[in-house]
């Protein structure tokens, strides 16, 4: 994972290019300052890796402590649906992001799920986020045959 450069000639090997919508140029912003903002690039793989050393699931030892955890999925008082950069719904949580060229979602599931969602558009439809979002939903209701195996 790295922070992302802002032009189309400072991306990185293997990076995507990013397409607009509706006239947006998703070149246009300062990504190198963005930081935890918006500005990292990473792959799906490398989402997926970080998701489950901190999803509190024994199938990988977390990276920190239970506290932290709690602490990062804990919503305050101002907004009890929010914690530390984790949207909070019930025992899931999960995180999307959103810019000129790019939208994104990774979200650790009550049912021992971590999933990761990564386009390089996006829509201006009111109700794209939640499409995205369903994406996984909508395959979980159809039972597939998990993979068993250790991807990682």
């Amino acid at each position: 994972m790295a922070i992302g450069g802002n032009t189309l000639a400072q991306r990185m090997p293997n990076e995507v290019k990013y397409y607009g919508q509706s006239g947006e140029d998703p070149y246009a912003y300062n990504i190198t300052r963005m930081d935890a903002h918006g500005g990292w690039v990473a792959t799906a793989t490398d989402l997926a890796r970080f998701l489950v050393r901190v999803d509190g699931f024994s199938s990988k030892p977390d990276i920190i402590s239970n506290s932290a955890r709690t602490t990062m999925i804990t919503g305050s008082s101002a907004n009890p649906a929010y914690g530390c950069g984790w949207a909070i719904a019930g025992q899931n949580y999960f995180h999307q992001g959103s810019l000129p060229g790019t939208a994104t979602e990774q979200a650790r599931t009550q049912q021992g799920f971590n999933f990761v969602i990564l386009t390089n558009t996006r829509s201006l439809d009111a109700n794209f986020t939640t499409a995205l979002d369903q994406l996984f939903w909508n395959a979980y209701a159809k039972s597939p045959a998990w993979m068993t195996g250790d991807l990682f």
